[in-house]
Parts: C-alpha cells; sequence; structure tokens
C-alpha cells in the first residue's frame, strides 16, 4: 500500500515557512520540506512562488510577504496579477519605451528646418503632427536641445578643446561683488 506525502497542512495547523539565503542561493522550506531553490537576483522565480504560496498556504499573507521581503501590499498586487493572466503577468520585464520612436532622423532634420525659419517649438509640433502620431511641443524642444549639443561637441572636437567649455556662457560677476572687491583692493594699497 502506498502512502501519499501532503504539503497541504490539516486546516487547523499552520505550516512554517523559512526562506534560507546560501551564497547567492535562495531556499524555500514549507514546514521543513525543501520546494523550490533559486538564484536570490531571479526577480521573476521569486514573484511566482511567494504568489504560490499565498495562493495555496494557510498562512498570513502579511507573513509570507515578510518571509521574502516585500510589502504585503505588493504581494496582493502579484496575486491580482496572477489570477488575471497566470505566471506569465509576473515576469519581469523592461521598463520604459519599448516600440519604435516617432522621432526619426527624418524628423528631427524637418524639426531644425522649421526652427531656423524662426517657427516656436510648439508651432513646429502643430506642424509636423499627425492624426494617430502627435508630437508635444517639449519632445520637440528636447530634440532640438540634444542635437545642437551634439553639434557644439563636434565643433568642439574639431578644435581640440573640451566639449564641457565650448558654448557655455560665462556667468557675469555681481555687480556689488565687483565693488566689494574693488574696495578691498583699494584698501590693500593694491
Amino acid at each position: 500500500m502506498a502512502s501519499q506525502l501532503s504539503l497541504i497542512p490539516d486546516p487547523g495547523i499552520s505550516p512554517r515557512l523559512d526562506v534560507i539565503d546560501v551564497g547567492d542561493h535562495r531556499a524555500i522550506q514549507v514546514g521543513g520540506h525543501a520546494v523550490a531553490c533559486y538564484r536570490r537576483d531571479d526577480v521573476t522565480s521569486e514573484r511566482v512562488i511567494a504568489t504560490q504560496l499565498a495562493e495555496t498556504l494557510a498562512l498570513d499573507a502579511c507573513e509570507i510577504a515578510a518571509a521574502f521581503g516585500m510589502h504585503p501590499v505588493t504581494l496582493s498586487r502579484l496575486r491580482g496579477q496572477f489570477r488575471a493572466a497566470g505566471a506569465q503577468a509576473l515576469i519581469s520585464r523592461k521598463r520604459g519605451p519599448k516600440g519604435p520612436t516617432k522621432l526619426t532622423p527624418r524628423l528631427l532634420a524637418r524639426f531644425q528646418e522649421l526652427r531656423e525659419e524662426g517657427l516656436s517649438f510648439r508651432a513646429i509640433a502643430r506642424r509636423v503632427s499627425q492624426p494617430g502620431r502627435e508630437i508635444s511641443y517639449g519632445s520637440v524642444a528636447l530634440a532640438l536641445k540634444a542635437t545642437s549639443r551634439s553639434r557644439l561637441s563636434e565643433s568642439c572636437l574639431l578644435r581640440k578643446r573640451s566639449w564641457r567649455s565650448c558654448g557655455r556662457a560665462v556667468k557675469r560677476p555681481r555687480r556689488s561683488w565687483c565693488l566689494a572687491r574693488a574696495d578691498a583692493v583699494a584698501t590693500r594699497g593694491l
């Protein structure tokens, strides 16, 4: 007669959850039984395991979140994502823009042409925007500033000067500072 080992405890007994860091790995034990082992930098595995344990164990979600070093609200959010879309929703993804940018080299050249004609950033944005591809005046301003900086750095390289000193306006000293300095020089007899 074969016996079955059950990791699901009796309803009245809450299992003990241990998260043990060993070198660059993390081991998970429930009731003294090893249930998982993964690299400490593997965020996706940790999310999946924490969510699975929160869904199946008779432990409070706060205890599970504390064992994994996360906030209970984070664990609740992960559980919601898991319930909605499965384990695939827990995979960590690249943040930031994922698709192609709206600002192509051809469009950047058009920005420069229109700016040389004397148009404002807002006017340039209105002129180049199309339905379904709106471009803000802030994007126009950033793009033109970035291209002007790159042109300045190229011209500095041609003149063998530091890009930091090239094109920077020298701040004029305050008049009060100049007068105080002149008085100090006069009193010392310099």
